[in-house]
């Protein structure tokens, strides 16, 4: 994970795999298929993510509020960053997991491979793979009473 990306990029690639714009990733709304994307996205942002003139080694670059402003509509209220931390937690057991860990990892490369490419193309009209991991991810948890932050 030592290399870095900007958020817009990150956001820009979690939208894509999972077939979603931008707005319905930073809305406020909890739609199954929205949330683990936004997870996944808080994740990213967290251990890949780069801030201009950041200058401390060892130590991440956006802080949990600035993941909670970048996750959020302008003029809508902020996530809190509590919530922003229980996404990043939620996706490490999920990577964690001995049945669906190994799936979830490469959805999780996949999309970094999209941003550290740079430019990526165009999304099409079939059903990403990310996609559908999510939703049978989803299924599992709610299936083991876990529910998703």
């Amino acid at each position: 994970m030592g290399s870095t990306a900007s958020a817009k990029r990150i956001i820009a690639s979690v939208c894509e795999e999972f077939q979603l714009s931008e707005s319905d990733l930073r809305g406020r709304t909890n739609l199954a298929r929205i949330v683990l994307p936004r997870h996944i996205a808080a994740y990213l942002l967290r251990n890949d993510a780069r801030q201009r003139h950041f200058r401390f080694q060892g130590k991440p670059a956006l802080t949990l509020n600035m993941i909670a402003r970048l996750l959020s509509l302008p003029g809508d209220p902020c996530r809190h960053h509590t919530s922003i931390r229980n996404s990043i937690l939620l996706v490490e057991r999920l990577l964690a997991d001995p049945v669906s860990g190994a799936r979830f990892e490469k959805v999780i490369e996949r999309i970094r491979a999209r941003y550290l490419q740079g430019a990526s193309a165009k999304t099409s009209q079939t059903q990403s793979p990310g996609r559908d991991l999510a939703l049978r991810t989803l299924d599992i948890l709610e299936s083991q009473n876990k529910q998703p932050v």
